[in-house]
């Protein structure tokens, strides 16, 4: 009897270490990372690039003739632009963000209406600040933007078209207008964000004393069309 319990004792410790050694023999698969969506919060700092398109109608403001030209410099423009964004829960993202940026070949002159003189408008820089509001799908943000945008510019009145500017003719100025838009951002690394965006600005009407021309005045009435694209990164 007691041959017989020590014989199927020593069975079952041969088949519990042949049992370890088959669990030991085993591959552990590895635990897969917990899956962590992006988050859009954050300041973020970058260059930008893009083309603007404008719509300027200049007159001389009570002249019986009703002198009226449209020079339009559409230009392409390279800048810079800095924010912060805010991701809340469920996909909404807030922000605010800045830019500046520089005109290129941003001269044009144009013809009036009646007669043969011409307009002329410069554009130098630009620049604005704007609120975001947008909804996150992961790495893509669609949002919508507004603010205040700023432009620096200068023109006056030919005495023909391609001709020097008019001793006492010429005006500039540094105004605000509104400024309203849509674009799309897109994380492409955790820190590098690329965005597309187009905005529309209104910087209203000026008259300035232009005493070499006309009546002595001259009303700019001018908008913008901007398409921006820009590459930032994300801290």
């Amino acid at each position: 009897m007691k041959r017989i319990i020590v014989a199927a004792a020593a069975s079952l410790l041969m088949m519990g270490s042949a049992s370890a050694a088959d669990l030991a023999a085993q591959p552990v698969e590895p635990i897969a990372p917990a899956y962590m969506p992006y988050s859009w919060t954050g300041f973020y700092v970058g260059v930008q690039s893009g083309y603007s398109f404008f719509d300027n109608k200049q007159n001389f403001p009570g002249f019986a003739g009703g002198f009226e030209g449209s020079p339009n410099p559409d230009t392409f423009t390279l800048g810079g632009q800095a924010g912060y964004r805010y991701q809340f829960n469920g996909g909404v993202v807030v922000g605010v963000e800045g830019d500046i940026y520089s005109y290129f070949d941003s001269k044009d002159q144009a013809p009036m209406n009646i007669g043969p003189n011409g307009m002329e408008l410069t554009a130098h820089y630009g620049g604005s600040v704007r609120g975001q509001l947008g909804y996150a799908f992961n790495r893509f943000l669609p949002y919508v933007t507004g603010g205040v945008a700023v432009i620096d510019y200068s023109g006056g009145s030919a005495a023909t078209v391609g001709a020097p500017l008019a001793v006492g003719s010429t005006y500039s100025d540094t105004t605000a207008g509104w400024t309203l838009g849509a674009g799309l951002a897109y994380a492409f690394t955790d820190h590098i964000v690329g965005n597309v965006d187009y905005r529309y600005s209104d910087y209203g009407s000026t008259t300035f004393t232009t005493p070499g021309v006309a009546a002595g005045k001259t009303k700019v009435d001018l908008k913008e069309s901007a398409i921006k694209v820009g590459i930032s990164y994300k801290f």
